[in-house]
């Protein structure tokens, strides 16, 4: 998948002109103005074969870490650029969520609504899909550069998912 050429530069003039709406928070206003990216290809594969038989993993983006790890950056104008690996048999109540987009307060209550771990194993437990990997993934949802997520990101991603055996 790749950006339209010269799309990094109207992010970088977008920064710029938007920094003060984004710094105040005035999301609808620093958006007007963004340069929301289209795409020439898609890298669709069809699924071959039935859930039952897949190992599946979870990639949430809702600033979820786990204790021991450093929380996301919450306050970051451009979105906090790291992810965490994270294995998904830690007891979810006790996890962190630092996203500062969105109100945590639904989502600590219940956390399969942001990172639902539960209701996958219940499901592999079913047989209604194959294994869950051991391994997550959990960003800040909030990304306003696609070119960090579409050439760093996403590659990063789909090597880990790959290399965990998930399909």
């Amino acid at each position: 998948m790749q950006l339209r050429q010269g799309w990094d530069d109207e992010y970088q003039q977008w920064v710029q002109e938007a920094e003060p709406d984004l710094r105040a928070k005035r999301w609808v206003d620093a958006f007007k103005r963004y340069p929301w990216p289209q795409y020439a290809d898609s890298p669709w594969t069809p699924v071959e074969k039935p859930a039952r038989s897949m190992r599946v993993a979870l990639v949430s983006s809702a600033g979820l870490t786990i204790p021991g790890q450093e929380p996301f950056d919450e306050d970051r104008i451009d979105g906090d650029p790291g992810w965490r690996t994270v294995p998904i048999d830690r007891p979810l109540s006790a996890w962190t969520i630092r996203h500062g987009h969105y109100r945590p307060d639904s989502a600590q209550h219940d956390y399969n609504s942001v990172f639902p771990a539960d209701v996958l194993r219940g499901l592999s437990e079913e047989g209604r899909i194959g294994a869950l990997s051991d391994r997550a993934i959990s960003f800040v949802g909030f990304q306003p550069d696609a070119g960090r997520v579409v050439n760093q990101w996403a590659p990063a991603f789909a090597d880990l998912l790959i290399e965990a055996g998930v399909e």
